[in-house]
């Protein structure tokens, strides 16, 4: 059984569905609303099974089932070792919320909840 967990958005209560949960001590979010709910454009690309999301001047990848992520800012790809891979939960992507938020350069606290600040 999944544990759930609210998520807060400069302090705004979020409303998922499928909802945020934990698993493996990570928590996990919708891919789509939650990068939406960051200020980013966000693609799927169902044959590679691969996210991309834009921000600004960051462009973020996650493919599905690899603990492998994607950092490109200023021309400069680094890659970031996930401690729980995307995975596909009732016919929608969940992503590692920690790694979506701080990537988007927001600001990120656990306290019974998820608490994101976007700078």
């Amino acid at each position: 059984m999944l544990k759930t967990v609210d998520v807060y958005i400069n302090n705004v209560k979020q409303c998922y569905n499928p909802s945020s949960y934990i698993k493996n001590e990570t928590t996990l979010v919708p891919m789509k609303a939650i990068f939406v709910s960051l200020g980013a454009t966000v693609t799927y690309d169902n044959a590679t099974k691969k996210v991309t999301a834009y921000k600004d001047i960051k462009k973020v990848v996650i493919g599905v089932g690899n603990k492998n992520a994607y950092v490109t800012s200023n021309g400069v790809t680094t890659t970031i070792k996930l401690n729980h891979a995307a995975e596909i939960y009732k016919g929608t992507t969940m992503v590692p919320v920690r790694f979506v938020s701080e990537a988007l350069g927001a600001d990120i606290t656990f306290d019974d909840a998820v608490f994101i600040t976007t700078k």
